[in-house]
């Protein structure tokens, strides 16, 4: 059986803008970058508020992301 998990992804903001005029998608940032995975939730309407929250803070040199990861009981 198995269970999705949103992982929430911090990358700074110039490589991310790098990776993404290259073509990389965020499910493939963490193989390619300077990625922090910082905490996961079981729902994406959670996960995706916490990255808006995040990433219209003032001043931040974040960008923050999600990542699907299938658990597997």
């Amino acid at each position: 059986m198995k269970k999705p998990i949103y992982l929430v992804q911090s990358c700074p903001r110039d490589e991310f803008k790098r990776a993404a005029k290259k073509g990389m998608k965020c499910d493939v940032m963490g193989l390619h970058g300077e990625v922090l995975p910082l905490w996961a939730t079981s729902s994406k309407k959670e996960a995706i508020n916490d990255c808006r929250r995040n990433n219209r803070l003032p001043g931040m040199d974040n960008i923050y992301f999600i990542d699907l990861i299938d658990l597997f009981n």
